[in-house]
This record gives C-alpha cells, structure tokens and sequence, in this order.
C-alpha cells in the first residue's frame, strides 16, 4: 500500500511560528496557495482513498489540492494535543525538557500509539495495491518517520507546510520512500 501522508497549509500561527496543536484555525492566504501548488503532483499519482484530520487547515488543504475529494474524516491523524503550549512561541516546545507536568498534553508515546494504531487500521481495510492520501499536521508526519527510523528522526525533525512524505505500508510494515 502506498501512502502519501501530507502536512496541511500554511496557518496565521504557523507564520508567527506559534504552536497550534488541537486550535483549529484555518489556512492564511499563503497556505491556499500551497495546496493548490501541491495539486500538480498530486494529481499524477493514482488515490483511491483520502483521509483527512478533523481540524479545518488539513480538511482544507485536502479540498484544494485534489479535485473533488470523498474525503473520510480520521481522528486517528489529528494534530497532537499541545495542552497548555498551544498559543505559545514553538522554543516553548523545544526548550521545556520535561513535558510530563504539562496539562492535557499528549506525550510522544501516547502519540505514538495513536498513529501506529490508525496506520494498522488502514492496513486492515485496505489492499495492498491501494494508494491513500492523508492531509494531517507536522506531529503526525514526525511520528511516521519516527516509527520508520527513530535513530534518524525526532520532533525536532523539520516539516515545510504542504510536505508530502510518501511511504510503503507492506506486511504491516512502514517502508521510507521519500519526503517532496
């Protein structure tokens, strides 16, 4: 199965580099305009199904980037939850080396294992030579490297807005191809 996993458009907070998390804003001028950029690849490749977050910015991304989506809403794929950091400078994130006392937030295994699980469930309801599309966030995409290598990759691990990483999902296991 072939997967292109896509971090949704550029935000207002993503421009003052403010972190979001669960805060669903919508895409700023800037980041319709890198959905619709990121069309001319998509539309060369062949997707059989498309899923989306739940917050706004990535179900939007999704609706420009691909002509007439059926697009299926998976909780599985939404942004972590940043707690009490959403709202505060994205150094916060880096600079606060224990995250355990945060209220609401959603440590990296948690994570983790939420993404895992909504992977393994794609596999379960999907054919092998299925190609699906999910229009998600930066935490998401980083939690997908990490689980391909996590000596390579971390939540330190840079992602553009509109970043498509694309991956193989064989025998219940996730196969690094590229990242456009």
């Amino acid at each position: 199965m072939k997967i292109f996993i896509i971090r949704h458009g550029e935000t207002s907070w993503n421009s003052k580099l403010l972190i979001q998390g669960l805060k669903d804003n919508p895409l700023n001028e800037s980041g319709e305009a890198q959905s619709l950029h990121i069309k001319s690849f998509l539309v060369n490749q062949k997707i059989d199904y498309v899923y989306s977050s739940p917050l706004k910015r990535a179900y939007k991304t999704a609706t420009l980037a691909l002509d007439n989506p059926q697009i299926i809403i998976n909780n599985y794929f939404s942004e972590r939850d940043f707690g009490q950091l959403e709202g505060q400078d994205v150094k916060v994130f880096y600079e606060t080396s224990n995250k355990s006392n945060l209220k609401n937030y959603e440590d990296d295994q948690t994570l983790l294992s939420r993404i895992k699980l909504g992977l393994n469930n794609l596999y379960a309801n999907h054919q092998e030579d299925d190609t699906i599309a999910i229009f998600t966030h930066a935490h998401v995409l980083k939690s997908i490297l990490i689980l391909i290598d996590k000596l390579t990759y971390s939540y330190s691990t840079k992602i553009k807005n509109c970043a498509i990483l694309e991956v193989e999902y064989i025998n219940n296991k996730l196969l690094f191809k590229a990242i456009h």
